[in-house]
């Protein structure tokens, strides 16, 4: 049978422990002599406090430690390697000169199993010396909390006796590092600090140079005064990054090839770094340049870093791109344009792609979102597309009948159908002839959540990704709406409005904008308030009102394939009026449109009258087959029932 492999993990000391009120500052390391360990937290540690001195004991020789000086401390985030940590322990007495540390950590194994290491022991012990160690600025003026690497500041030593007065005699050799284990340097490319050792309050130039994981370091003063080391340690000095210096590519990494596939657009990622390879924290712009537009074009050619130093491009297949075209690209610094890198990209070739779409069904619009209010329910569609270069536009790809998976921002659920009487949410749903419509909502307020569609079982489709869903804690929601037309015309003059609670005048919205058979600016209106709806609800049913859409909408356009087309706003208590977008049902068609009679002569004739008549929308022929027309005839004398076949 297999052998799980040992894992062994030791802690160990790395320096003294320095105390300065109730704050103790600890070194330590934790590795590992036998197998690995990731995801390292503490699992125990205690604070063993006013521990006594005895020379001659052993084991269970020495004196019991009461549980009264035995410390739960507060466990805070290691890692694998150097940490530098401070805890806070109870106030010492003067007759306290030992104690220590004790802890286990834990964490996971290579094979995923949990484990421990050995026990840990951090000692502490009062000495008659420490050095007082600070930081300050160059002209010695201010003490200072935060530096820039690569900018000379002044490292101060004072050496001090247990009573707080100065040492004034010289202490040499003196020894200067960090908690971090990275170099510190009294003069570029130089680490020796004071070569004629300290004589009281000291100082020397020092520069930090690298931007610790955890952003803050200590620097760390050990000598030897007569028989005695003397030893000490500041206070926690943030490092900020220096002044942007340098830029790498990191996809595709320096010098590698990246992809992009016709009909898409690839993200280039570039970061920029200052003279010491630390990430910069302020913006810095870059500019992104192709060897040969022709094949591989960049969409964004400037962009400016996020707080972490990282800029991303978009690239995309040029007009003159065929697949395996490569072309190399460059990345500068505007501030700086000596200072560069290299990459390349290649075409690739067209691959069928889920898209998501929300309101923008006519045409994808990256700046459309979904803002509504909770509960709603919001449709969104899927097509699968593939990009045809003879056209230069994406097409639909109705052989793709694939089911797919639905994983959506904590607080979205999906659903197959806008009623409410489907109340079980989907985590997947298929594809009928290239193209899928499910419903997106939330219980609770969601900001910028993400809606993620991926094929299951089936690689041959690329997935589809889109942000910017947010859903709003509203007073009451809408549950449904419904365009109507009373005048025989096709013309949108009515909209039933129904919420899903019992309603105040103060839930009755101020105003909506309404749009039909699309939102293009030109099919929008609004209405309002007292003009158009009143501002009660309906006295038969406290959860519904009506609004006159007067001036109708164009007359003869009874269908819509978008649903979102009405807005809400309704002032809330803070006295800002917020959007509550909902969508709206199409109950306005079919309207007869036209109407040609062949008759049959003579009367002896095989067959019979038809009329042919057409449509405004098309409908299923079972909804309409049946005795649904009549013919009048002789200025309305005259009512002939008529039979749809």
């Amino acid at each position: 049978s297999a052998v799980t492999p040992q894992t062994e993990v030791l802690i160990k000391p790395e320096a003294p422990i320095f105390i300065s009120g109730t704050e103790a500052t600890v070194d330590f390391k934790v590795y590992s002599i036998a197998g690995e360990m990731t995801n390292p937290q503490i699992k125990y540690i205690k604070w063993i406090k006013n521990v006594k001195f005895q020379a001659d004991a052993f084991a269970k020789g020495g004196d019991e430690i009461p549980a009264s000086d035995i410390i739960s401390i507060t466990p805070q985030p290691i890692r694998m390697g150097s940490n530098s940590l401070s805890f806070t322990v109870p106030a010492r007495d003067t007759s306290e000169h030992y104690a220590f540390f004790e802890l286990i950590i834990e964490g996971t194994s290579a094979d995923g199993q949990k484990v421990a290491s050995s026990v840990g022991f951090l000692p502490f012990r009062v000495i008659d010396y420490k050095f007082e160690v600070e930081i300050y600025d160059a002209t010695g003026a201010t003490k200072l909390t935060e530096v820039t690497a690569g900018v000379p500041v002044q490292l101060k030593v004072t050496p001090l006796k247990k009573d707080g007065s100065p040492i004034m005699a010289n202490i040499k050799p003196i020894a200067v590092s960090l908690s971090s284990k990275y170099n510190v340097y009294s003069a570029p490319n130089d680490t020796v600090f004071f070569p004629n050792g300290v004589t009281g309050p000291s100082t020397s130039s020092i520069i930090f140079t690298k931007v610790p994981d955890v952003g803050t370091d200590r620097v760390t003063v050990n000598g030897k005064y007569g028989d005695e080391a003397i030893s000490g340690i500041s206070e926690a000095i943030k490092i900020n990054p220096g002044d942007p210096a340098k830029v790498k590519f990191q996809s595709p990494p320096s010098g590698a090839t990246g992809k992009v596939n016709p009909g898409l657009s690839a993200p280039v990622a570039v970061q920029v770094y200052d003279a010491y390879d630390n990430k910069v924290n302020k913006p810095a712009q870059a500019t992104l340049t192709s060897a040969n537009p022709a094949k591989i074009s960049v969409v964004n050619p400037t962009e400016t870093t996020n707080e972490s130093g990282l800029a991303t491009f978009q690239v995309s297949v040029g007009p003159e791109g065929n697949p395996n075209d490569s072309a190399s690209i460059n990345v500068a610094l505007v501030a700086k344009p000596d200072a560069q890198d290299n990459a390349w990209m290649k075409v690739g070739r067209a691959r069928d792609r889920f898209v998501i779409f929300y309101s923008d069904t006519l045409g994808f619009d990256a700046n459309v979102g979904i803002s509504t209010c909770a509960g709603q329910r919001v449709p969104v569609t899927i097509r699968a597309l593939v990009f045809v270069a003879e056209t230069g536009k994406d097409s639909l790809v109705t052989s793709r009948t694939n089911k797919f998976d639905i994983i959506l921002t904590p607080g979205l659920e999906a659903y197959s159908s806008l009623s409410e009487l489907d109340a079980t949410p989907i985590t997947q749903a298929d594809l009928v002839s290239g193209q899928a419509v499910i419903w997106v909502k939330a219980n609770q307020a969601v900001d910028n959540g993400m809606l993620t569609i991926s094929a299951s079982g089936d690689n041959s489709i690329t997935k589809g990704e889109r942000e910017n869903i947010s859903f709003l804690l509203c007073k009451t929601s809408i549950a449904r709406a419904s365009y109507h037309a009373d005048n025989g015309q096709g013309q949108v003059d009515r909209l039933e409005v129904f919420f899903k609670d019992t309603i105040k005048a103060t839930d009755i919205p101020d105003s909506i904008q309404l749009f039909w058979p699309n939102t293009d600016a030109a099919n929008g209106k609004w209405v309002y308030k007292r003009t158009h709806y009143p501002e009660t609800p309906d006295p038969a049913d406290p959860m519904h009102f009506t609004v006159s859409v007067q001036p109708p909408f164009a007359a003869a356009v009874t269908f819509s394939s978008v649903l979102q087309l009405g807005t809400a706003y309704v002032r809330d208590a803070d006295g800002v009026s917020r959007p509550n977008p909902f969508p709206i049902a199409d109950s306005v068609g079919p309207l007869l449109m036209t109407a040609e009679l062949v008759e049959r002569l003579p009367e002896n004739a095989t067959g019979v009258d038809t009329i042919y008549v057409s449509l405004s929308e098309s409908v299923a022929s079972s909804l309409i087959q049946g005795g649904t027309l009549t013919l009048i005839k002789h200025a309305g004398a005259t009512e002939v029932p008529l039979t749809i076949q």
